[in-house]
């Protein structure tokens, strides 16, 4: 079945606060949010006559609006760049320059996505239900993968000291 404009006018009115909100949850910040919706609402159109509108979209939103929303956070990097914005530090003379270096080379060896998710977690201080609700899954993922991630970056750390 084919969208018309205005079909898709009234599906954006309907979900768009709903998606504005979620990516809204993961950026923190009202313009990246902005944009990572646009994103959404844009691949959505690119993919509309795969879409089934007889049952809710809304899950396949979010799929798509939590990706959108890491790509933001991905862009935004000043961390990656930067350990002391990463570990969130105001005074970078109080910080040995080997730390620093380590946590720049620690994040260059894992994914952006995994990075977010540290970031998230380690320096803007979400819990771990509020990372399950702004990645849409659950609490006991959320932290599986933040143990793993502990894990092999312990691993890494270890093998670079070595």
């Amino acid at each position: 079945m084919s969208w018309s404009d205005q079909d898709f006018q009234a599906f954006y009115r309907r979900y768009g606060p709903a998606v504005y909100a979620r990516c809204r949850a993961i950026c923190g910040r009202s313009e990246e949010a902005e944009e990572a919706l646009q994103e959404t609402f844009y691949r959505v159109w690119k993919a509309r006559d795969r879409l089934d509108r007889e049952r809710s979209p809304l899950a396949y939103l979010y799929t798509v609006a939590r990706n959108e929303s890491i790509n933001q956070l991905r862009k935004r990097r000043p961390w990656r760049t930067d350990a002391l914005v990463w570990l969130n530090i105001a005074d970078p003379d109080t910080v040995d320059p080997t730390s620093v270096r380590t946590v720049s080379q620690l994040l260059d060896r894992i994914s952006p996505s995994d990075a977010a998710l540290l970031r998230l977690r380690h320096v803007e201080d979400h819990t771990i239900e509020e990372l399950a609700t702004m990645l849409g899954t659950s609490s006991r993922t959320v932290r599986r993968k933040l143990e793993r991630l502990m894990q092999r970056t312990r691993a890494i750390l270890a093998v670079e000291a070595a």
